[in-house]
């Protein structure tokens, strides 16, 4: 068999629409082959229609010099070309092992037709290290494609576009622009697609825990999927401005079609008496059961509610009748459970990408969709006239984002979070159409969704709806108890495993993380020029096998099964940032030696920010055990103390001991402990009585005489329901504050920052925040030259303590991970409006420059680099003002906060805080936006 033969075999399997066209090819027409007959492989290419050749020196000294230029790629794993050439460079190029996967678009099919017949690549393609594209099959859906892949992901900032060859610049110049917009466009879908919160994906896990039972008691989606098509065609309801002026004509045909709605259009439909035939939810929030609260019984009855099993619990709650259906989404923890009869829809992000995905696995022949504008109105409404939320505001002209228009003449407004959904429908729809399912965009308004047919509703209408045949209703049967039974014991088991190997983790990545530190720490305390020297790279190299122990975790499907959703968007950020690093060349020794600092200091964070995800991931799971309890069945609670039983409750719900709290299944207990126990007891445990002895609730009790009870109060509150309302505008003008633990009274470096401060900052109360005797007298010790200057103070709780500062120093960098010190700045973070705080990262670093400092720290700071508009700067600014970030937002906050800022990137790097309290100090809303600067940061 001839290479062309094996190549063109292997390509049916990966790309079969263009191995059908290279079939169309029985001979080379436009081109004409030169090879060497001393050298097979120094082929020249002529190009009859353009009258050029491919190479315009000798093509194997070309292919040479190519070949040493891309050495300096040789770590980087993923790399996009635009033109294969004669294919002899790709052969080569992909001796490389490092190189997991080479993307090449070609215009020309004949090309690849001749260079399949040079080049052996069967090994490649099959491996999926060599993907072909045709350029002229490329489009938004197809680019997507490329960048899903999770590897692709991680190295998308070391992206490039290669033109392999002079040629294809001077003949395709255009073609090359619009592949390079396509794939950056990808990059930014997927980025943005995985989300830079990890918070939902912790609710999704909550709620998917909490609604397991329920889910695995009604009929199965795939029940669902073969049931559903009562009639050929789908119209898809959605809630955009454009919806009310369809509505009259789906009146008249709505026997005729299948309706399928999201949520959001259920209250209007059922004000123009227009029942659907689906409703569809995809959202986590409560606020969306207000759109089933507000729909009368009647109207719910013989609706199908497909729900997905992540939406809150209490959504079930206002379905007052119909048949309920709950799917999965595709996401880690739900494939976890090993239930896939009952998945997977959504993977789009909106309830229509969802209803979409539905019509596209129950082979519907026709699906059209109206109020999808996906675009504001001319008039600036985002919703149709109905919708229960009323309109949300629109974004300011200078965040906007334009879209080809409904029609293709012009351009509309719309938002990010639209441009993704209207993303999900054209990759959907290109596969679509490869099915043969059409889709009608008849929405009349809005933005242009690719892929889809173009036509006027009442057209769409005439042209694909049978009015000939009423639909049936959709019927779905019960589950047998039996298998209702088996799968709910199987679930309840894997979520018992699932928290049991989260702990084991956890502890592992904890322990990883305190070793890194203590190694940055004895590097933080060398100068660069002793750092070669004296560092012990056996043990860099100990710590770095450590990290990767950890990292070999993300590729055990256990593991990915549970932490992926919760861990991708923070950690999947980070190593974007990291693989910057991962590519760069090092050849020299210190290069090496750089580079495994470099790697060691990058994951601090990172480790930190995954044990962090990971205990978050086990108080969303113990979170959802809670909510999936059916309080109306609990009768008895069993009370102990040190794991002595002393006591049990009955509760009945005129117990006013017992109650429920917020829209959670939590149980409030209020329990008068008696005095014989109080002073002597250390854990008491509250039990629900049932078979399995359900753990409620453990509560840890000090003595009052305890030295750690003030402190052991105050973390409480910061682990309690936070009430956000009472900490706005919660702060003290001029205050710095610190905490008075005795870590950081111990730490000596710490304590001289602070009276270096108190020097600096002379018309500014301090205040040291302690929580024993000892420490209040450690302070007064510490500070009896500057007594009068500060104040010890023992705040009773969290809100106690925002209303007594205005900014913190903290020195959690420097402590465990467990710290109070931590705790508390994940708080501000989280909660805090105006309570600031100034980390301070390095303080071993009182000779390091701002300027060597960032060189040091590169790819954490390029991350501020690229929220320096945040500051209002623009390319000029940065020109201007300097070459750091430092020199730059400084010098930028202080014209736009009014302070005269006087600083040089060649002084300690300590001065940033300085003027960060200065400029904070001189107006406040300086601490505020930097608050949110650092939330967008930690995002």
């Amino acid at each position: 068999m001839s290479f062309y033969e094996q190549n063109l075999q292997t390509l049916v399997e990966k790309n079969p629409k263009l191995a059908t066209k290279l079939f169309s090819v029985k001979e080379n027409k436009n081109f004409e082959v030169f090879v060497d007959e001393k050298d097979p492989l120094n082929i020249n290419i002529a190009d009859t229609k353009n009258s050029d050749v491919l190479y315009s020196g000798v093509p194997i000294n070309e292919t040479q010099n190519k070949l040493n230029e891309f050495v300096k790629y040789q770590r980087y794993p993923f790399l996009y070309f635009y033109g294969l050439g004669n294919g002899v460079f790709f052969k080569a190029l992909l001796q490389n092992e490092t190189l997991r996967r080479v993307v090449v678009v070609e215009p020309e099919v004949e090309l690849i037709y001749i260079a399949f017949h040079f080049n052996d690549f069967t090994a490649e393609i099959k491996q999926d290290r060599l993907v072909l594209l045709d350029s002229e099959d490329m489009g938004s859906a197809e680019a997507i494609m490329i960048f899903m892949l999770a590897e692709a992901k991680l190295f998308c900032k070391t992206y490039t576009f290669f033109i392999t060859l002079d040629y294809y610049e001077r003949h395709y110049s255009d073609e090359i622009i619009r592949i390079n917009t396509l794939f950056l466009q990808a990059i930014e879908h997927v980025v943005r697609g995985t989300g830079n919160s990890s918070v939902d994906a912790l609710i999704g896990l909550k709620h998917q825990v909490a609604n397991m039972d329920k889910m695995l008691e009604i009929p199965t989606l795939m029940q669902l999927l073969k049931q559903c098509k009562n009639t050929q065609t789908a119209v898809i309801v959605s809630t955009g401005p454009s919806l009310k002026k369809q509505l009259p004509l789906l009146k008249k045909i709505k026997d005729y079609v299948t309706i399928c709605c999201i949520d959001a259009s259920f209250p209007i439909l059922q004000k123009e008496d227009i029942k659907p035939d689906i409703v569809f939810s995809l959202e986590r929030v409560i606020e969306t059961a207000k759109f089933y609260s507000s729909v009368s019984k009647e109207f719910c009855e013989d609706v199908v509610f497909a729900i997905t099993s992540i939406a809150h619990p209490d959504l079930f709650k206002e379905i007052k009748a119909g048949v309920l259906q709950i799917s999965m989404r595709p996401f880690g923890y739900t494939r976890y459970f090993n239930k896939p009869d009952y998945g997977y829809l959504g993977i789009g992000m909106s309830a229509a990408n969802m209803a979409y995905e539905l019509v596209f696995h129950a082979d519907f022949k026709n699906c059209i969709l109206i109020g999808q504008d996906l675009a504001f109105a001319k008039d600036g409404a985002t919703h149709s006239e109905g919708h229960i939320f009323g309109q949300a505001d629109a974004p300011a002209n200078q965040n906007a984002i334009y879209v080809p228009a409904y029609g293709g003449e012009g351009q509309v407004k719309t938002t990010v979070v639209w441009k993704l959904f209207k993303n999900f429908f054209e990759t959907d729809i290109s596969c679509a159409n490869e099915k043969g399912i059409k889709t009608i965009n008849a929405t009349e308004g809005g933005a242009r969704i690719e892929g889809a047919l173009e036509m006027s509703f009442a057209d769409a209408v005439k042209e694909v709806v049978d009015v000939s045949v009423k639909k049936t209703k959709i019927k779905l049967r019960n589950r047998k108890a039996v298998d209702i039974l088996k799968d709910q014991a199987d679930a309840k088991q894997k979520i018992k495993q699932m928290l049991i190997f989260a702990k084991q983790i956890k502890q592992e990545v904890e322990d990883a993380f305190l070793h890194v530190m203590h190694q940055c720490e004895i590097m933080d305390k060398l100068d660069q020029k002793r750092l070669y020297e004296e560092v012990d790279f056996q043990k860099l190299a100990d710590i770095m096998s450590e990290i990767d122990h950890i990292k070999e975790y993300f590729a055990q499907q256990k593991f990915a099964d549970i932490f992926i959703d919760a861990t991708q968007a923070l950690i999947m950020h980070q190593e974007i940032e990291i693989a910057q690093l991962q590519v760069r060349d090092a050849r020299t020794d210190n290069d090496k030696r750089q580079k495994m600092i470099e790697w060691v200091y990058a994951h601090r964070y990172w480790l930190f920010s995954l044990a962090g995800l990971i205990q978050a991931s086990i108080d969303a799971i113990s979170m959802g055990i809670e909510m999936s309890l059916d309080l109306d069945k609990i009768t008895t609670i069993i009370v102990e103390i040190d794991d002595k039983e002393i006591d049990t409750l009955h509760v009945n719900s005129k117990d006013r001991s017992i109650n429920n709290i917020y829209d959670l299944k939590q149980m409030c207990i209020n329990y008068q402990l008696l005095d014989k126990y109080k002073n002597n007891a250390k854990k008491l445990k509250f039990y629900y009585s049932d078979d399995e002895r359900n753990f409620k609730a453990e509560v840890y009790m000090p003595s009052r005489d305890d030295e750690h009870y003030d402190e052991f109060v105050f973390k409480n509150s910061l682990e309690a329901t936070i009430d956000k309302k009472r900490l706005e505008n919660l702060y003290e003008k001029n205050v710095i504050g610190f905490l008075a633990t005795q870590e950081n009274l111990n730490d000596k470096d710490f304590m001289d920052y602070i009276k270096e401060l108190m020097a600096r900052f002379p018309d500014v109360t301090f205040k040291a925040f302690s929580f024993s005797d000892k420490q209040r007298r450690n302070v007064e010790i510490l500070f009896q030259d500057n007594i009068c200057k500060i104040q010890s103070v023992t705040p009773s709780d969290i809100y106690d303590f925002c209303q007594s500062l205005e900014v913190l120093i903290s020195n959690h960098i420097r402590q465990n991970i467990n710290s109070i010190d931590i705790k508390l700045i994940d708080f501000l973070i989280q909660y805090s409006q105006d309570v600031a705080f100034a980390g301070v990262r390095d303080l071993n670093h009182k000779n390091t420059t701002i300027n060597d400092f960032e060189q040091q720290h590169q790819l954490y700071f390029n991350k501020f680099f690229e929220n320096l508009e945040f500051f209002d700067c623009e390319q000029t600014d940065i020109a201007r003002l300097g070459n750091t970030f430092h020199e730059i937002y400084l010098k930028k906050a202080g014209e736009k906060y009014g302070i005269k800022i006087d600083f040089s990137v060649n002084e300690n790097i300590h001065e940033v805080i300085y003027w960060n309290l200065k400029l904070g100090f001189n107006n406040h809303n300086f601490f505020k936006d930097m608050l949110v600067l650092v939330r967008k940061f930690q995002s």
